[in-house]
């Protein structure tokens, strides 16, 4: 039974399909040697199986999920790569482990010390300051342990305009106890809501109108459960 070099042709190397038949050698032909390379370089069966292993770890991290490995050939021949699905979050966070948190939002403002004074209400602290030409222009609040807000004064900043971020949100354990202490440093707040992804929220904004939320996570929170949840604003 013959033992086909080559499958078909491909234009950038112009292969001819060949076959050799039992007792007959290949013309010694530069399209041949070129063939019987790429059949040599063939992966192995031992480098099959690790691929198919972490086709299987991946499935077991992800289920549904692929890793759209193309073959060693469609790589050294330049055929298009597919395109491999998204893999679920939790997969994409066990293989790229880069981040920790989000560091901290800024904020721009007309008065910082009006600012730095609201959010001191909030039980932020103010962990450092900037100056500009010895004057005071910026401030680093910490919210909690490693999260921070930080701010610049602009006096000539006008109406505030949502540009793509629309919002920040501030985590609670606790949120009755926040919405007491709120009131009773005179801040105001909307009424606290189970929002559609079943965890509670109040709304507040500050002196420059930048809007922000506070959450209190339920424990069936779609933040712990996923899934897909229906709009409802």
């Amino acid at each position: 039974m013959g033992r086909t070099v080559c499958t078909k042709a491909h234009p950038r190397l112009d292969l001819l399909c060949q076959a050799e038949a039992p007792g007959r050698v290949a013309p010694d032909t530069a399209a041949a040697r070129a063939g019987r390379l790429i059949n040599a370089r063939e992966p192995s069966a031992e480098r099959l199986g690790l691929v198919a292993a972490a086709r299987r770890r991946a499935a077991s991290r992800a289920p549904g999920a692929s890793l759209g490995l193309p073959s060693r050939r469609g790589l050294r021949l330049g055929y298009p790569r597919p395109r491999a699905p998204l893999p679920y979050p939790g997969a994409v966070a066990e293989a790229l482990p880069m981040f920790k948190r989000i560091a901290h939002v800024c904020l721009n403002v007309r008065d910082l010390q009006r600012s730095v004074d609201f959010y001191g209400k909030l039980g932020f602290a103010t962990k450092f300051s900037f100056t500009r030409e010895g004057a005071p222009f910026g401030a680093y609040l910490e919210i909690a342990d490693g999260n921070y807000v930080e701010m610049f004064e602009d006096r000539n900043l006008g109406e505030v305009v949502n540009t793509g971020i629309a919002h920040f949100c501030l985590e609670t354990d606790d949120m009755d106890a926040v919405m007491a202490t709120l009131k009773s440093r005179g801040v105001p707040f909307t009424e606290k809501k189970l929002g559609c992804d079943n965890t509670y929220q109040i709304w507040l904004a500050d002196p420059d109108g930048n809007k922000f939320e506070v959450h209190q996570y339920t424990p069936t929170s779609t933040q712990y459960t996923g899934g897909v949840i229906e709009a409802d604003w």
